[in-house]
């Protein structure tokens, strides 16, 4: 009877541990799971589109001829790199740093017959934050995978490398952009990749003072805002 017992025992005993180390298993494959889809990387494409309000100036060496200044737009790249906390079903929000550049530009005019350029942010290092909204949550297609069509919104604080900036005209320190958009994923059989088109509105005047500069007391308003294509993998 007592041998009978401790083979019970001993058998309760090992389904026990195996049971737990399963468990421990799953815990952690589950773990390392929720950091792979959370983590992950992006890259894409910018154009620019630079706002400016500005008022004829006396050209240097000039007493009576008058220069404009006028934008020239960019195409930009961006890489990123983003962490995405998912909320319920529908709602995630995704904090990231992204780098990018952009080299959107102001021309003056000269005496000569060039025109001088300044970048405007040429390289900046970028911070959004953004909230998406799953419009085709709980619906799946024929095969059984999940619809998802996302509306996005978000704040991105811009911050300008230095070494890269012009040094005309003055700006500030940096901008805060809006970002709107939209995304849908692209599921491959190796890649799940999600594609979002946005659009970043700046919502600050980039013009500082300088009084002793035409290139900035000539202009009285300088936006900076861009479109763009994402895939976030």
């Amino acid at each position: 009877m007592r041998r009978l017992s401790a083979l019970l025992y001993l058998v309760c005993a090992t389904s026990f541990a195996i049971a737990q180390t399963d468990e421990n298993e799953t815990i952690v494959v589950k773990r390392k799971s929720a950091v792979s889809t959370n983590i992950g990387i992006g890259f894409g494409l910018s154009y620019s589109n630079l706002l400016l309000q500005s008022e004829p100036y006396l050209l240097v060496d000039s007493i009576s001829i008058m220069g404009n200044s006028s934008v020239k737009n960019s195409l930009g790249i961006n890489i990123s790199l983003f962490y995405r906390i998912p909320i319920n079903e529908r709602f995630q929000l995704r904090a990231g740093l992204d780098a990018q550049i952009m080299r959107a530009m102001v021309l003056y005019d000269q005496r000569s017959t060039n025109r001088q350029r300044t970048e405007i942010f040429p390289v900046t290092v970028e911070i959004p934050i953004v909230g998406s909204f799953n419009l085709l949550a709980g619906s799946k297609r024929e095969d059984g995978s999940p619809r998802s069509l996302t509306v996005l919104l978000g704040l991105r604080p811009v911050i300008p490398v230095m070494q890269f900036r012009s040094l005309y005209p003055t700006t500030i320190g940096g901008n805060l952009n809006v970002d709107a958009g939209i995304g849908i994923p692209i599921n491959t059989k190796r890649l799940n990749i999600q594609m979002e088109v946005i659009y970043s509105y700046g919502l600050l005047n980039l013009i500082g003072k300088n009084e002793t500069d035409y290139h900035t007391t000539s202009v009285s308003y300088l936006g900076r805002s861009y479109a763009g294509l994402r895939f976030y993998f």
